[in-house]
C-alpha cells in the first residue's frame, strides 16, 4: 500500500498503482472503491480539499484529474494527457482548487464545478502568504517565482535570475510575516530569500 490518505474519517490508499481500497474506521472492513484498470497508473500524492479527494490517473484515453466526493462517488473533471507530471500539486484558494497539468496551471471551482485553464505556465511548490499564492513557475523553461492573485491573475513575482536563466526557487516556508524561499542567482549562488509583508510594501531580500 502507499499514498496513505484520511479522508472522511476513513483510511485511503493505493495498491498496484492503479487501484485505490477504502478501510472504514468504524467497521474495520476494507473495500475497493476505484480501478483505473491494465495498462494505467494512478500518479504518486491523493489531495484532500474542501471534504474532496483529487487524484491523477495516467492511462490511454482515460488520463486526466479525478475526484472523491465525500459519499465516495468518483468522477473525472479533466480530460487531459498527464504522462508529464510525476505527481498531482496543488492548492486551495479563494474557494478553488489549483493544480498543474501538462497545459499549465488549472483551477477547479468548488462552487459550480467547473474546471479553466488559469495560465499555461506550469506550476509547483505552492505556498499561500499575504493574500496570494506563491509557486514555482516554468514558464518556456525557465523557472522563477510566480504568483496567484485574488481574481485569478497570475504573474512573474520577481526575476531572481534575470534573462533566460532560472532561479529554481523552492523550500518555500512562511514564519510570521516573512515567506522564505532558496533561489540561485549567478553572482551569488543559491542563497536563502525573504518577501516581507508590510502594511505598505512588499520587498524581497536576501539572507544568506
Amino acid at each position: 500500500p502507499k499514498n496513505l490518505t484520511n479522508f472522511n474519517n476513513n483510511l485511503l490508499f493505493v495498491t498496484h498503482s492503479s487501484k485505490i481500497w477504502r478501510f472504514e474506521n468504524s467497521g474495520s472492513t476494507v473495500s475497493q472503491i476505484y480501478d483505473s484498470g491494465s495498462q494505467s497508473k494512478i500518479i504518486d500524492n491523493l489531495i484532500v480539499i474542501n471534504n474532496e479527494l483529487f487524484f491523477l490517473v495516467n492511462k490511454p484515453n482515460e488520463s486526466g484529474l479525478y475526484k472523491i466526493s465525500s459519499n465516495f462517488s468518483i468522477t473525472k473533471i479533466v480530460s487531459q494527457n498527464v504522462d508529464l507530471v510525476s505527481k498531482l500539486e496543488g492548492i486551495e484558494f479563494e474557494n478553488s482548487f489549483y493544480f498543474a497539468l501538462n497545459t499549465g496551471l488549472n483551477k477547479y471551482n468548488f462552487s459550480n464545478g467547473i474546471n479553466s485553464l488559469v495560465s499555461n505556465v506550469k506550476g509547483s511548490n505552492f505556498t499561500k502568504a499575504f493574500n496570494k499564492v506563491y509557486f514555482k513557475g516554468n514558464e518556456n523553461g525557465e523557472s522563477e517565482i510566480w504568483q496567484i492573485n485574488i481574481g485569478d491573475t497570475v504573474q512573474k513575482a520577481f526575476d531572481i535570475n534575470p534573462g533566460s536563466g532560472s532561479s529554481n526557487p523552492q523550500n518555500f516556508t512562511l514564519s510570521s510575516r516573512n515567506l522564505f524561499f532558496s533561489a540561485y542567482n549567478p553572482a551569488f549562488g543559491t542563497e536563502l530569500y525573504k518577501i516581507t509583508d508590510c502594511p505598505f510594501n512588499k520587498s524581497i531580500s536576501t539572507d544568506h
